[in-house]
């Protein structure tokens, strides 16, 4: 018996749901993967960011010393020695002027 019309549509229809099916899991599956990658990217900015700040905040400190051991240094008319985690200063006739701390 030849296949009728209806049957032929019932196989156009069945063909029709299996690419629409298989559509949309191919769109599933990229952006379940799209969605994957953008945490995976967010938590590497994020780590990324957290090392910034990190060195930022090192060289601040020792920024910090460095602008100490500078000023108690280059002072005018002063006499100056270094200990372990400090620089002092005295005048010219050995009066105590200043206590320069190179700790936080």
């Amino acid at each position: 018996m030849p296949p009728t019309r209806l049957h032929r549509l019932k196989s156009q229809a069945g063909a029709a749901l299996v690419l629409v099916l298989s559509t949309l899991v191919l769109l599933s599956i990229v952006a379940l993967a799209y969605l994957g990658s953008t945490s995976v990217e967010r938590a590497s900015s994020q780590s990324y960011s957290d090392g910034a700040k990190t060195r930022m905040l090192a060289d601040t400190a020792l920024e910090i010393v460095k602008g100490q051991i500078w000023a108690a240094t280059t002072e005018a008319n002063a006499i100056w020695a270094s200990q372990p985690g400090a620089i002092r200063t005295w005048t010219g006739t050995g009066a105590s002027r200043k206590v320069y701390k190179l700790y936080s």
